[in-house]
């Protein structure tokens, strides 16, 4: 059960339903839910890590899939603090997120900040919500000082430009910026100027 299929499979059937016949009482929904909650995510960490995942950055590129899932019907995730306490621990002291597998990549990065965010809002802000506002700060270093580029714009990769997306190649490595890299790294910003300005920028968004 990929975080991906979880949710694109779930938001199907729901988009089948009928506003009456939506609840999460629905027998569908309840099993679908039961099946993640006691099979795959780990309740010490609020990762879904049971599964045999054996990175915890990975996993928590998973959450960020599946809790779109948990967005389509309006569920409350389970152990949302402990999965905020281990996202905040995949953070390095560049402000950069990964894990001894995974290091700094800008999906790994954007998925971080969108599940801190999401979950803070989720808490109402009750939980460790400085940390959060922390945690995006030091981020938006890290992008603005190693991913932003000469031209204005920032790179996928730190040191130069995406050279290949889904498997075909796009560009020759630059020391410039690419539409993809950007787009992340606004997000990312955006989130952080969020929680600084106390303002909402962007809706619920997923890539």
């Amino acid at each position: 059960m990929e975080g991906e299929h979880f949710s694109s499979a779930l938001k199907w059937y729901w988009n089948q339903l009928t506003d009456k016949d939506k609840s999460l009482d629905d027998p569908f929904i309840k099993d679908y839910f039961r099946a993640y909650e006691e099979n795959i995510l780990d309740v010490e960490t609020g990762l879904p890590l049971n599964g045999g995942c054996k990175s915890r950055a990975i996993a928590m590129a998973g959450l960020f899939k599946v809790y779109t899932g948990y967005l389509t019907v309006g569920k409350v995730y389970p152990y949302a603090d402990k999965a905020i306490d281990s996202v905040l621990k995949l953070q390095f002291n560049d402000g950069s997120f990964g894990d001894n597998l995974v290091k700094g990549a800008m999906t790994i990065n954007w998925d971080a900040i969108w599940v801190l965010r999401e979950l803070d809002i989720m808490l109402k802000g009750s939980y460790r919500h400085s940390d959060i506002v922390q945690a995006g700060n030091r981020l938006a270093d890290f992008l603005m000082n190693v991913h932003r580029k000469p031209d204005g714009g920032f790179s996928f990769h730190p040191t130069h430009c995406m050279m290949e997306h889904n498997s075909i190649k796009t560009s020759e490595k630059y020391v410039e910026s690419d539409t993809q890299g950007t787009s992340m790294s606004l997000r990312c910003l955006s989130y952080a100027d969020e929680w600084n300005l106390k303002i909402k920028l962007f809706s619920y968004c997923v890539y």
